[in-house]
């Protein structure tokens, strides 16, 4: 049974329900209630008055269509969308909760999916969705302000757009505090534009698959933490299972691996698994770094990679690096904006626990171009490699471009030129301070392949727990290593 209360002063009456949820009208100005496919109890709540007897029909879409809030949740009903396109400027910066329990008579699950938010043009604050969330837009475009305090949500995407979202594409106008999904970011893709985002914290995986970007998360400003707890999936979609950011990308922690898909393509847009950002200050790799598949002619492929513009701090995978025979797992990074005297740090320092295998580190290429390998830092230098087993089949590479044949340690290779190199500064050399490998050094049996270390100064190299000798000073060690005749230290 149900009876109504009404404040003296207000105009709005509100049902109070009974514990059996039967009633399903507005509960006041901020709260509607309703009864979800599975049988939950649902409350949406608003942080501001945004709800009156005329408008519940145009901010919420339900599967029943037009007039669905209508006093009872006899019903059973799919949330496809909260729509607040048409709220009052005075309610900009309303937040939403929406909270399922499990109904003692209804059943449920405690999770109610929804298929969209839409607040385009308009700055939202905290966003909480108790289930899969299909998509969300919100934000001003002002960069000063943020377009979404924070969203916090079940998972992304899991439910397709079987839920009513038009698609899975979420963008914010504006900067995001923090985003923490529950479970996994599936096919979803959360842009921020004109933007930084906070934190992000995936408790699941994300995952790319064929629709372009699906399964990435990217801003277009900074992204200062992200930290997922299980895997990053590329996917065959061009820009698949990635984490990026147009300026610096602070700490990226992805506790299991980084997996590349198939997508095909030569740059970053159309590469998948892998990690992104202008500058990229720490990135650590729980498990491996598994390169995808790539059917272009392309020798510079990405599925499955870490790539910064400019500079990269650190890089720590607690596995290995494992690429194949079409597809190279790569690490790179192009280079200081402008050297500091003789030092030009592209690449601070590589920790990988286990071995490498069809693996490239590189200095100085810009992965952004649409050419192989485009030279873009004559100068760039690498600070420490540390392997913990084999190297197989792998290359170091700062400065140096391969010769016709595309193969880095055979003696054709050269410093960068071009009319797309952008640094060589004479007081400035490419340099690799130190490789330590724990098993060992190999390239390939009975091929005409090659593979090396390669810049202009080599430091200390140590194979097996055995430091190879090589000659002091620049431009002089050319010396074979391994077992296999295709490997070799060259200064350039």
């Amino acid at each position: 049974m149900a009876h109504r209360i009404c404040a003296r002063k207000a105009s709005l009456c509100v049902d109070q329900l009974e514990s059996r949820y039967a009633p399903a009208r507005l509960l006041g100005p901020t709260q509607l209630v309703y009864q979800d496919k599975d049988g939950d109890a649902v409350t949406v709540t608003f942080t501001k008055p945004v709800l009156n007897f005329g408008n519940p029909n145009t901010i919420f879409t339900f599967d029943s269509g037009v007039g669905a809030v209508n006093g009872s949740t006899a019903a059973r009903e799919q949330l496809r969308r909260i729509d607040l396109t048409s709220i009052p400027v005075a309610s900009i910066g309303v937040g939403i909760k929406v909270n399922a329990i499990r109904s003692p008579i209804n059943g449920g699950d405690g999770f109610a999916a929804v298929g969209e938010v839409n607040a385009t043009g308009i700055d939202l604050g905290a966003v909480r969705i108790d289930g899969d969330l299909g998509r969300i837009l919100a934000g001003d475009g002002m960069e000063t302000t943020r377009g979404l305090a924070a969203l916090v949500t079940g998972s992304m995407g899991r439910n397709g757009t079987s839920t009513g979202a038009a698609d899975l594409h979420s963008v914010i106008q504006g900067s995001l505090g923090s985003l923490m999904v529950r479970g996994d970011v599936k096919d979803a893709n959360i842009t921020v534009q004109a933007g930084d985002i906070r934190a992000v914290a995936i408790d699941g995986s994300v995952i790319g698959g064929s629709a372009t970007a699906a399964g990435s998360i990217t801003a277009e400003g900074d992204l200062r933490t992200c930290v997922i707890r299980g895997d990053l999936i590329g996917g065959s979609g061009v820009g698949t299972g990635l984490i990026g950011a147009g300026r610096t990308l602070g700490s990226v922690i992805v506790r299991g691996n980084v997996i590349g898909g198939s997508a095909s393509g030569f740059t970053p847009l159309y590469e998948s698994g892998f990690i992104y950002g202008g500058t990229i200050r720490s990135v650590t790799i729980g498990g491996s770094l598994i390169a995808g598949t790539d059917n272009t002619s392309s020798q510079f492929l990405l599925n499955g990679s870490v790539l910064a513009l400019n500079q990269l701090g650190r890089i720590t995978i607690n596995g290995s690096v494992i690429g194949n025979s079409t597809s190279q797992a790569v690490i790179s990074a192009g280079g200081q904006l402008a050297a500091t005297g003789t030092t030009d740090l592209a690449i601070g320092s590589v920790i990988v626990r286990g071995r490498v295998e069809h693996g490239l580190i590189i200095a100085g290429v810009d992965p952004v171009t649409t050419l192989d390998y485009q030279p873009v830092d004559a100068d760039a230098q690498i600070g420490s490699v540390f392997v913990g087993g084999d190297w197989i089949a792998s290359s170091i590479v700062a400065g140096a471009v391969a010769g016709t044949n595309g193969y880095f340690g055979d003696g054709d290779d050269t410093g960068m030129v071009g009319v797309a190199l952008y640094k060589d500064n004479p007081i400035a050399f490419s340099k690799i301070g130190s490789v330590t490998i724990g098993g060992q050094v190999l390239g390939t049996i009975g091929g005409t392949d090659h593979y090396g270390f390669v810049a202009e100064t080599i430091g200390s190299v140590h194979i097996g727990g055995t430091r190879v000798p090589t000659a002091p000073g620049m431009h002089t060690d050319d010396v074979s290593i391994g077992t296999t005749g295709d490997f070799s230290i060259l200064e350039i």
